[in-house]
């Protein structure tokens, strides 16, 4: 899991209150149900010693979550009567976990959030690119990139003006490619982005491609769904990006994997590599920022 995620519980005091919850099993009395587990979330901190403020900004919160923006649950997380965070969980928990503690309840995260990877995706056309970032919030917009307007379309009278014509239409292509890639490149360094789909019209998409430094070209994903035109259907590329993402995730988990494999393998480790695999090594190698990949 990403743990710059969690940045807005490092920095203020406790006691906190921690809330998962699942929005998964959706009846036609959900709503009722979701109110009434968000009731006894909120009764549940009082009773484990919550102020009240604090208990009443959980129950509120609990109480709006919606199948359709939470398909799975929420971790909650609340202090000093103030809501701090709402995490969309990626897995719904079998039963509501409530704690009152001096710190955030964080144990149960692993397992509900997983990994959820932040994928920059390039709507492209001829003369620029809108960009959208997809992570475990949602979708919204990431900012765009604007080239040349003209000239961009040919045309066929044969003339030699026309002919001269033509070739700066091809400049204009080729320079607003350029100009899209720089923003991409740009766009995903400022995102801490992990992975990219790159979509639209095949000409213009593979000409911004390899436009790419060669690390974004090795892990872009491009696709012909969801362009840039207004009215363009989401959905197919709304599936690409999850497969982008899911695949990005299984990757990662199978060269962590390798990785503590080859620690154990018989003969010379690699520099710099090594595991740590009792809590006081574990705790000794965090504390001197000597931690690459945690595996729970």
């Amino acid at each position: 899991m990403r743990l710059d995620s969690l940045a807005p519980l490092l920095d203020r005091n406790g006691p906190w209150a921690t809330v998962c919850t699942s929005t998964a099993q959706a009846t036609e009395n959900a709503g009722d149900e979701r109110r009434l587990a968000a009731r006894a979330a909120g009764d549940e901190l009082l009773r484990q010693g919550a102020d009240s403020a604090t208990a009443e900004a959980v129950t509120e919160r609990l109480s709006a979550l919606s199948p359709r923006t939470r398909p799975q649950g929420s971790a909650v997380f609340a202090a000093d009567g103030e809501l701090v965070l709402d995490l969309p969980l990626t897995v719904a928990p079998e039963r509501q976990h409530v704690a009152w503690s001096t710190l955030p309840h964080l144990a149960p995260l692993p397992e509900l959030l997983g990994e959820n990877p932040r994928c920059l995706t390039a709507r492209i056309d001829r003369t620029g690119a809108d960009f959208e970032l997809v992570d475990a919030h949602g979708t919204r917009s990431a900012g765009q990139a604007t080239g040349e307007e003209w000239p961009i379309h040919r045309n066929s009278t044969g003339e030699l003006s026309e002919k001269h014509f033509q070739l700066r239409v091809e400049n204009t292509w080729e320079s607003n490619a350029g100009l899209i890639a720089e923003a991409i490149e740009r766009r995903f360094r400022e995102t801490t982005a992990d992975v990219l789909v790159l979509s639209g019209e095949p000409r213009e998409r593979r000409a911004v491609h390899e436009k790419l430094p060669e690390r974004l070209r090795a892990l872009a994903v491009q696709t012909s769904h969801g362009g840039r035109a207004a009215g363009a259907s989401s959905e197919l590329l709304d599936r690409e990006t999850a497969r982008a993402r899911t695949e990005y995730v299984e990757r990662r988990t199978s060269e962590a994997l390798a990785a503590l494999r080859a620690a154990h393998a018989p003969g010379p480790s690699p520099a710099g590599s090594g595991t740590a695999e009792t809590v006081p090594s574990l705790v000794e190698a965090a504390r001197e920022h000597r931690l690459a990949t945690l595996l729970v």
